[in-house]
């Protein structure tokens, strides 16, 4: 593994279990719906373009290719 990989574990409840996928587009200037209160986790994943992205005091800039796990709440 290379020093730019992570490796993210989570533990889940016994199959079997809800996901929800979805696809959201977003023009420039749009934003993020609030997740406040959302209790799950959000995987964004840049397909094109970049992405600004803040929550509480982080701000992230995602590239093309790149992905934010966020945590719930």
């Amino acid at each position: 593994m290379n020093g730019h990989s992570s490796l993210i574990r989570m533990e889940t409840p016994p199959m079997p279990y809800f996901i929800t996928i979805g696809l959201s587009r977003f023009a420039p200037g749009e934003q993020h719906p609030s997740r406040r209160n959302l209790g799950v986790f959000d995987l964004l994943w840049v397909v094109k373009g970049v992405l600004h992205i803040g929550e509480e005091d982080r701000q992230w800039e995602l590239a093309e290719g790149q992905t934010l796990l966020l945590l719930p709440d």
